[in-house]
Formats: C-alpha cells, sequence, structure tokens
C-alpha cells in the first residue's frame, strides 16, 4: 500500500516525502532518546554538586569539632621548644591549678609527674584533655582519692 503510494509520486517528490520520513524520525529519537538523557544528566549534576556541598560542610564541621575538642587550637606546640614541666607548669597555670599543684617534677627522660590536691575534678579533666591535645602528653598513669564532693587529689604522670 505505501509502496503503490510512493511509485505513484513523482522522483521529486518521493524524495520530499524520504526527507519529511527522516526529519520526523530524528525528531522523534531527539525527543525520546537525546533530550531525556540531557535532563537526567543536568539532575545528576545537581545532585553531585548537593551531595560535593554537604562533604565540604561536613569536613569543615568536623575541622571545627577536632578544633574545640583540643581546646580550639589544631597546632601542638612542640615539646621541644618548651621543656616537659615548663609546659605542665604554664598550662596548669592557665587552668586555675596553680594553687592546687603541690608538685611537679620529671620522672624517667620523657615523662613527668603532678601532685595535685583538692582539685575540681572536671577541671583536672579538661587540664588533661589541653595536655593531650595541645601538647600530645598522655596519662601514663593516674591516681585520684575523693576529698570532697567533686574535688580530688591526684597524681598524674604524662607522657608522649
Amino acid at each position: 500500500m505505501i509502496r503503490e503510494y510512493l511509485q505513484q509520486l513523482s522522483a521529486r517528490e518521493r524524495s520530499l516525502v524520504y526527507a519529511a520520513v527522516g526529519l520526523v524520525a530524528a525528531l522523534l529519537v531527539w525527543m525520546m532518546i537525546i533530550e531525556p538523557v540531557q535532563e537526567r544528566r543536568a539532575a545528576l549534576e545537581e545532585i553531585v554538586e548537593r551531595t560535593r556541598s554537604t562533604h565540604q560542610a561536613i569536613v569543615q564541621a568536623a575541622k571545627e569539632a577536632r578544633q574545640l575538642r583540643t581546646g580550639g587550637t589544631t597546632v601542638r606546640q612542640p615539646l621541644a621548644t618548651q621543656s616537659l614541666v615548663g609546659s605542665v607548669d604554664e598550662t596548669a597555670r592557665r587552668f586555675g591549678l596553680a594553687a592546687q599543684m603541690k608538685r611537679v617534677e620529671p620522672s624517667g627522660q620523657e615523662n613527668v609527674s603532678v601532685w595535685l590536691e583538692k582539685v575540681s575534678f572536671d577541671t583536672l579533666s579538661s587540664w588533661i584533655e589541653e595536655m593531650e591535645g595541645r601538647h600530645g602528653l598522655r596519662v601514663q598513669t593516674m591516681e585520684a582519692e575523693r576529698v570532697e564532693a567533686g574535688l580530688v587529689n591526684a597524681r598524674v604522670i604524662l607522657g608522649p
């Protein structure tokens, strides 16, 4: 039926019909395949950008959390520039522990022993976190004895 119709047309008219059919076919391919793929790609690119933005926000929040956990600073002060006892003494003064600190002395080559009396346990804990976060000193041993509600006598040995 279509073949008979096409054969009745002149060569020029057949060429026009073939061109029209080709144009319609190309338009259908564009509308049903290419355009939806491009739209989906644009949507995926937007999702990737939002995900990257969220990732950056999470990385920044983690960085801020680490800073806050270490007392607001991320740079550890090298122990070579300041003596171990000096670091302990200076940090204890900043935390208001100078009056409670009864004795500080080196313990071996890399450790320092600190005796504190009637010190707030919360303040002691914060000071120990500061020593670890800022100076890289960790508690090697610790003995604490409750004196009053919230107050302890403590002996702490700090070292790398």
